[in-house]
């Protein structure tokens, strides 16, 4: 497949011939390569002929269905990315492709008419963005180069965390001082861990750095990564929630500085399940929590903080669905959204280290993260009103409208109460038996929270409980 997104061979699978004609016409203008078919059966053959790094199908494709077709792309072991199109999102429900159905199938991603070129081209270009550490080729050549390059550009972490497989999937530097770099690592160079552990040790370097382009790309391995850990139960569970800790950190910083575009939010919803997954795997959370909480004080130790928490209430809470659960998750992962509209003092300070004109904009951030995800049609209101009550309680004591009771959503409940929960476990190093022997001593401190709620949270973390 091409590395280049910008010259690929795309397979227009449509039934309606004017719509394809108009289809190829515009992306052959783009320097794209594509060819239309109107039915299912030249669809498969041309598959077997031609190269498709793209293969556009139809719903309501015949003569071999959509269905068809995409199976036959996945018995032949086909590299194609499929993109299924469809006038309305009911054609799919009829045909009994459900969305989690047509991701195992090898769907990437699903587009709804009416959809504009500049929409086909951007799924098709995010998606090759964030997969290119699948062609990644073995460069042997390489040695140590120094670059001049502002600092806001690249995206560090710590170098016991950083993990890319047998080979690099993208270049790694260190950084030599203000705006200098030292290129240590080429994409495609075999990693040995005796080179990182030389800088760790003998030139004491904490922190590797990566072009903050390659985010997108660190993440999707990441995510595919504790993805395939699910098959392997003796991975060490630190391992795993070291790795879910990083995926949490980097798709944080991606929507802090990048927004909010459709494939982001389909990487967010793939990594709140990866998240919930890491505990379900997970039977000795308590423990590794205590032990996590020796060394992470981050904003973005935080939010997975937040999220464990979240999940691990989810699970005691009967009303709660599979199909609720990775919205509540997402709400938890965005709860903080709002804060990148804050003064970077305000930002990084407690509500109760505020007072006056300070205290009065912190309390705004959660009405500030629900504008900002209004601007994202496919973010659904459920994640928008967990963002935005997350810090009502059922006192009527919260903010920022000072509901009460059941007038607050009860996601929102669940998220500031784990939102509760981090705070206490990173401000004062509690894990979870230290946060419960603390609520029962100072009581006062949990009467802003739902009974049933602190009850979740209770039965997931006591002695003869396990997760």
């Amino acid at each position: 497949m091409h590395n280049n997104w910008e010259l690929m061979n795309i397979l227009i699978c449509e039934p309606d011939r004017k719509l394809g004609s108009t289809c190829i016409n515009g992306l052959n203008e783009r320097s794209h390569e594509s060819i239309h078919v109107d039915n299912g059966r030249d669809a498969q053959r041309l598959l077997v002929q031609k190269v498709f790094e793209v293969t556009v199908v139809d719903v309501e494709l015949s003569s071999f269905s959509a269905l068809e077709v995409i199976k036959f792309i996945r018995f032949k072991n086909i590299k194609t990315k499929i993109i299924l199109t469809s006038k309305s999102e009911r054609l799919f429900d009829e045909c009994l492709l459900s969305k989690a159905n047509l991701k195992k199938l090898g769907v990437a991603s699903v587009l709804t008419r009416p959809f504009s070129l500049d929409k086909l081209e951007s799924e098709i270009k995010g998606f090759f963005d964030r997969q290119s550490w699948r062609d990644v080729e073995e460069n042997s050549n390489f040695t140590e180069e120094e670059i001049t390059a502002f600092d806001d550009q690249f995206t560090s972490m710590k170098i016991e965390e950083f993990f890319c497989g047998n080979l690099a999937i993208f270049d790694v530097f260190i950084r030599l001082s203000k705006n200098k770099y030292l290129k240590i690592l080429n994409r495609g160079e075999s990693l040995e861990q005796e080179r990182l552990d030389n800088y760790k040790e003998k030139k004491n370097v904490t922190h590797l750095y990566f072009k903050t382009q390659d985010r997108k790309v660190y993440i999707n391995f990441l995510n595919d990564l504790i993805g395939k850990l699910k098959a392997r139960p003796n991975i060490n569970p630190k391992t795993r929630i070291n790795f879910s800790q990083n995926l949490t950190g980097f798709m944080v910083q991606e929507i802090y500085t990048k927004g909010m575009d459709r494939e982001t939010l389909k990487e967010s919803v793939s990594v709140c399940e990866s998240i919930h997954h890491t505990v379900e795997s997970m039977p000795g959370l308590k423990s590794l929590l205590e032990e996590y909480l020796l060394y992470e004080d981050s904003e973005e130790g935080h939010i997975f903080l937040t999220m464990i928490y979240t999940d691990a209430i989810l699970k005691k809470l009967e009303w709660v669905t599979d199909h609720s659960r990775p919205k509540i998750l997402l709400g938890a992962m965005l709860h903080d959204l709002g804060k990148l509209k804050l003064n970077k003092v305000i930002r990084g300070k407690k509500s109760e280290e505020l007072d006056g004109k300070s205290l009065i904009e912190y309390q705004q951030h959660p009405k500030l993260g629900m504008d900002l995800l209004e601007r994202i049609p496919e973010i659904d209101q459920a994640v928008k009103l967990t963002v935005y009550q997350h810090h009502e309680l059922v006192n009527g004591e919260g903010y920022p409208q000072g509901l009460a009771g059941s007038k607050i959503y009860p996601p929102a409940k669940v998220v500031g109460f784990a939102n509760h929960l981090a705070d206490l476990s990173i401000g004062l190093g509690l894990a979870p038996y230290g946060i419960i022997t603390r609520m029962i001593e100072e009581k006062q401190e949990i009467f802003g929270f739902d009974p049933d709620i602190v009850r979740a949270f209770i039965n997931c973390f006591k002695p003869e409980d396990e997760l």
